[in-house]
């Protein structure tokens, strides 16, 4: 006798639990993170005498939460030291953000662009804020960085860490029902009996 059924109850919630814990968890933090907030604008990142020349960024409160990435196109060998850039953010006075941007050169080596978040933060007053660059963008010889840019998006959508973490349960949970179920690891759901 065979199971005509192709899906079982807890199947079905297991499989509905699923796509509820991927959509809640993963899927909302990646949409509030990558695509939520309004460019307001990009900002070549140059070297300079002595290293990355900063960037001075007029901000202001109205503008929070703002988010900030960093953009390249990656070239260089397959077996290359990754390129980086590190960063700070302030005022003059007090430290807004820090962050370290690294860029992945692709097995082939082929040239490819990448964006890395670096994070988002809030000003406390419209001010004008430097950001400050470490690192290379490489050289003619080795792995570099051709036309780096630092995005910044303004009014981007924080997410709700609770939710996040919900959705992680759920996603966890729907394993769980699954393998409760008979789906996962059995092996014998449509064995003849």
């Amino acid at each position: 006798m065979s199971d005509s059924r192709p899906f079982t109850f807890g199947s079905l919630v297991a499989s509905l639990m699923l796509l509820v814990g991927l959509a809640t968890g993963p899927g909302y933090y990646f949409y509030c993170t990558w695509f939520t907030g309004k460019s307001v604008g990009e900002y070549p990142i140059r070297a300079g005498g002595r290293g990355i020349e900063p960037v001075t960024l007029p901000l202001d409160p109205d503008m929070n939460p703002i988010a900030m990435d960093i953009s390249a196109f990656v070239i260089g060998s397959a077996g290359d030291a990754a390129p980086w850039i590190g960063m700070t953010l302030d005022d003059g006075r007090t430290r807004l953000l820090e962050g370290l941007a690294t860029f992945k050169i692709g097995k082939d080596g082929a040239a490819g662009e990448h964006t890395v978040i670096l994070g988002s933060f809030s000003v406390p007053r419209a001010d004008r804020y430097t950001v400050h660059f470490n690192g290379a963008l490489g050289s003619s010889s080795g792995p570099r960085l051709s036309n780096p840019r630092l995005l910044v998006r303004r009014n981007m959508k924080e997410p709700n860490m609770t939710i996040v973490w919900w959705g992680v349960a759920i996603l966890v949970a729907s394993f769980l029902a699954s393998w409760l179920a008979g789906d996962v690891g059995t092996g014998d759901r449509y064995r003849d009996d």
